[in-house]
C-alpha cells in the first residue's frame, strides 16, 4: 500500500541516539544504529520527502556508526553517498560504496550498513509492490520470482547518472515551490519516471527478458534515443529525426516512450534540456555575463519566453531568479 500522508521537506536534527534511531526508523524501517566510535559525538540530520509511494532524503549521522534495519520487508531502498563511503552488506554480498558507487538494497535479503563518520547519502525509498507492478506491466504477465536488482549500482553509467539527475531535479522543483507536492499530475509523472528509469538503470534478474523480449525491442529502442539525447540535448532533434535514429516508425518510438517512460521523446528531450539549463543557471556567476538567452541558446530552446514559461512550471521560479540567486 502507498503512503498517505504527502509532505514537503521535513528537516529533523538530534545528538541523541536513541531518538535518532527513533526517527529515522519512524521515516525508513525499524533498525538498529551502533555508534561505532565512542569519543565522536553524534550529529544525526535527516531531511525527507514523502511521495505517494517514493521517500526522498538526505541523511548523515555525524559520526562512524553501523546501521542493520534487517530485511526491508515493503520497499526498495537506494543509497547514493554525496560524500565518505560505506560498507554495505546485502545477504551474502557486499560493497563500498562512494563517489562511483550506490547500493540497492532489497526488501527479501537482510541488510546493514557502516557508514563513516563524513558519509552523507542521498536515500530513496520505493514502495515495494509499486516497482513490482511496474516491472509486470512492462514485462507483459506477472513476476514469477522475486525482483532482484545487482547490489553496486555504477554511478559513472549514462542511465544511473540520468536516474539520479531525475531524483535531483524533483527535490530541487520542490525546494522551490513546496506547493507542487500537492500537484498529483507532477508528484505521480516523476514517481513513473523514477521507477522506470531504475528498472532500466539497475541490472536485475528480469533485465534479460526485458532487453529480449519482442514487444520490448522498446527497451533498446528507448536506450538508443535517450542516450542520444543525453549526449547531445542542444542537438536540433525533431520526433522524426531520433525514430530515425532508433531505427523504428515514429508510432512505435512514441508508444515506447509512453509505456516505458509515461512520457513523448520530445517531452524527454524538453526535460533533459530543462535539466541542463537548470544546472548552469544555479553554477553560473553572474559576473561572467552569461545570460538567461545565452543558456536558453545553448541548450536548443529558441523561443526564450517559452524557454522561461516551461521552466517556472518545472521549478517555480523565472530562469532570471535562480540566475539572480547565484
Amino acid at each position: 500500500m502507498a503512503e498517505k500522508n504527502i509532505t514537503a521537506a521535513d528537516v529533523f536534527h538530534s545528538t541523541d541516539r536513541d531518538e535518532a534511531q527513533s526517527r529515522i526508523s519512524a521515516v525508513f524501517s525499524p533498525h538498529v544504529l551502533d555508534v561505532i566510535d565512542k569519543s565522536c559525538d553524534l550529529n544525526v540530520r535527516l531531511s525527507t520527502t514523502v511521495l505517494p509511494v517514493i521517500t526522498l532524503g538526505y541523511l548523515r549521522h555525524g559520526a562512524e556508526v553501523i546501521v542493520q534495519p534487517g530485511r526491508l520487508g515493503s520497499y526498495y531502498h537506494v543509497n547514493v553517498p554525496m560524500s565518505g563511503h560505506t560498507r554495505s552488506t546485502r545477504g551474502d554480498e557486499e560493497v563500498i560504496t562512494g563517489e562511483n558507487i550506490a547500493a540497492v538494497l532489497l526488501p527479501t535479503e537482510r541488510s546493514a550498513m557502516l557508514w563513516s563518520r563524513d558519509c552523507e547519502q542521498l536515500t530513496v525509498k520505493i514502495n515495494r509492490t509499486a516497482v513490482e507492478n511496474r516491472l509486470a506491466e512492462a514485462l507483459g504477465h506477472p513476476m514469477d520470482a522475486p525482483l532482484r536488482f545487482d547490489l553496486a549500482m555504477d554511478l559513472t553509467s549514462g542511465p544511473a547518472k540520468s536516474w539520479v539527475r531525475t531524483i535531483r531535479s524533483l527535490l530541487d522543483a520542490l525546494r522551490d515551490d513546496p506547493t507542487l507536492i500537492g500537484q498529483e499530475l507532477i508528484t505521480t509523472h516523476f514517481e513513473n519516471l523514477i521507477i522506470s528509469q531504475l528498472l532500466h538503470a539497475q541490472p536485475h534478474n528480469y533485465s534479460e527478458e526485458l532487453l529480449t523480449k519482442h514487444t520490448l525491442t522498446r527497451p533498446r529502442t528507448i536506450k538508443r534515443v535517450t542516450d542520444l539525447i543525453e549526449g547531445s540535448p542542444e542537438a536540433p532533434h525533431t520526433a522524426a529525426t531520433l525514430a530515425d535514429a532508433a531505427g523504428v516508425s515514429l508510432r512505435t518510438l512514441q508508444d515506447s516512450f509512453q509505456e516505458q517512460l509515461g512520457i513523448t521523446p520530445m517531452a524527454y528531450l524538453r526535460q533533459v534540456r530543462l535539466a541542463r539549463a537548470h544546472d548552469d543557471l544555479v553554477t553560473t556567476d553572474p559576473a561572467q555575463g552569461l545570460s538567461v538567452r545565452d543558456i536558453a541558446y545553448k541548450w536548443g530552446f529558441n523561443h526564450v519566453p517559452r524557454f522561461a514559461a516551461a521552466y517556472r512550471e518545472r521549478y517555480g521560479v523565472l530562469p532570471s531568479e535562480t540566475l539572480r540567486k547565484v
